[in-house]
């Protein structure tokens, strides 16, 4: 009976730890407050819920990379917009008062000053002919993506979202104009949903989403993230995920102290 009582138990107990290590992660934010408004980000190291996350970009010709634009009303980090949300001289279409975003920079401004690491003129990609490359926020450990905050997705082309695991890929199609520009009746950014593949509507079109048969969403190492016109982004949510080995080991060590229990007995 005891011997029962024993497996009983540790047979709840494997379980319970094995949900502990698959649920019990802490859902992570990676966002660009605190940085100044022209900061160059471009590989950078984020440390957000235990994972490394480096910001990248792969840019063509003279494109200067990866950057911070200071979205907020009034610049409070030194950015391009006036209290009523108007640009002084950057991007008017960036003015969505959501606080420090990432941005990839046009090719068009490349002769700009860098003055304590910040540019002296941030400005995102404008234009599909001349489209400054790819960003890669990459990851040291695998995780589940879950959304990003996408501002003034504009120009002629949308752009591309493409989430990276070890056995394919999951790309979401964001078509142009989909946030829409700021307005009196638009607020020019929406949340993309990167569980969902079912079509998501924006301000023009829906956003949509293609999968690998062998895409993981909890062993995400990566997202690339490819404008072909201007666009800005923030706040990307994610949970850390254990690697599937660990709770596998957990449970069977204790499966193996239930039966050394059996023989004992």
């Amino acid at each position: 009976m005891r011997t029962q009582i024993r497996a009983a138990l540790v047979g709840a107990v494997s379980f319970g730890i094995a949900l502990l290590v698959v649920a019990g992660a802490q859902a992570g934010t990676i966002g660009f407050d605190g940085y100044m408004h022209g900061y160059d980000i471009d590989g950078d190291v984020i440390v957000e819920d235990g994972r490394q996350v480096m910001i990248s970009a792969s840019v063509n010709d003279a494109g200067p990379g990866a950057a911070i634009f200071d979205t907020s009303f009034g610049g409070a980090n030194g950015g391009g917009c006036t209290s009523s949300g108007m640009g002084s001289g950057d991007d008017v279409d960036l003015c969505v008062d959501q606080g420090p975003a990432l941005i990839l920079q046009d090719i068009r401004f490349p002769d700009q000053t860098i003055v304590a690491g910040r540019y002296d003129n941030p400005n995102d990609e404008g234009s599909p002919v001349t489209r400054a490359g790819t960003l890669t926020i990459m990851f040291d450990d695998i995780v589940r993506l879950e959304s990003i905050l996408l501002i003034d997705v504009n120009g002629s082309a949308g752009q591309t979202l493409e989430l990276v695991s070890a056995g394919g890929s999951r790309t979401y199609t964001v078509p142009a104009e989909w946030t829409g520009e700021p307005s009196a009746v638009n607020d020019g950014f929406l949340v993309l949903d990167l569980l969902d593949t079912s079509p998501q509507a924006g301000n023009t079109g829906s956003a949509t989403a293609s999968t690998d048969a062998g895409f993981d969403e909890n062993a995400v190492t990566k997202l690339i993230i490819t404008p072909n016109g201007s666009s800005a982004w923030d706040t990307i949510q994610f949970v850390p995920t254990p690697e599937p080995t660990t709770a596998l080991l957990i449970l069977a060590g204790l499966t193996g102290l239930s039966l050394a229990g059996r023989r004992r007995h």
